[in-house]
């Protein structure tokens, strides 16, 4: 997988380079605290990394959408507390929501 910065410092996209690779990790916290969007749409992904419900918490918009292995969401979703929109179309192996979800405000 490759990072592509978008135009603002605040916004990125991972793209799936080639199939079986993991998220990168290497992605240093205070990176990850100043993103507003994260694009990990068609990653390959199994589940979402901790380090993003971690570290991320400034997102507004994730993108997890086209990852039909991602069979669960954590419930660590709830520390995103700034979270407006969550696509996560064309997962066909999350079959219910964490309760949390719908306590978020």
């Amino acid at each position: 997988m490759s990072l592509n910065e978008e135009k603002k410092d605040d916004d990125a996209s991972i793209h799936d380079t080639q199939k079986g690779d993991s998220f990168p990790h290497n992605l240093e916290p205070s990176y990850l605290l100043k993103l507003t969007t994260l694009n990990l749409n068609g990653c390959n992904l199994k589940e979402i990394p901790s380090s993003i419900t971690k570290y991320a918490t400034n997102l507004k918009k994730l993108d997890i959408g086209d990852n039909p292995r991602l069979s669960t969401l954590p419930s660590s979703l709830c520390n995103l507390h700034k979270l407006e929109i969550l696509f996560a179309s064309n997962c066909p192996g999350i079959a219910t929501l964490p309760p949390v979800l719908g306590k978020m405000t």
